[in-house]
């Protein structure tokens, strides 16, 4: 199975557990937009968590200048949670839409030949 059938699949059950999430209680979005939110969510976490999860090295150097705590728990937990946090917001901002599509053009290949566009082209009809 393909990683991006998988993503679609991942999609539904997000959608499917939102709607749930309404079915379970009063809410105040109608059902379908809660499904949406939910499958879209699950979608774009699955698309923009690697590459994010993959920038941790520099988020932690960065980290490192501006946390100069003592006490180590609390910083693991302050850089825990900004981890945590650069993953959720790159993934659902915008993050996992743009590494699907970078996906999609990867496994397109190179781009078709045109063959209107041969015909076309004035290299073709030079007068010799």
């Amino acid at each position: 199975m393909s990683k991006s059938a998988i993503s679609w699949l991942l999609f539904v059950a997000g959608g499917l557990l939102g709607a749930g999430i309404t079915a379970a209680g009063p809410r105040p979005s109608p059902a379908w937009f809660r499904a949406l939110t939910c499958g879209y969510l699950a979608w774009s976490l699955f698309w923009g968590a690697p590459p994010a999860w993959r920038q941790r090295h520099a988020i932690r150097h960065r980290l490192e200048r501006w946390l100069t705590f003592e006490d180590h728990t609390l910083r693991w937990s302050v850089g825990i949670s900004i981890l945590l946090s650069w993953i959720w917001l790159y993934s659902c901002l915008g993050g996992g839409l743009y590494q699907f599509l970078q996906y999609q053009r990867a496994g397109r290949g190179p781009a078709p030949r045109r063959p209107l566009a041969s015909l076309l082209s004035p290299k073709r009809w030079r007068w010799r």
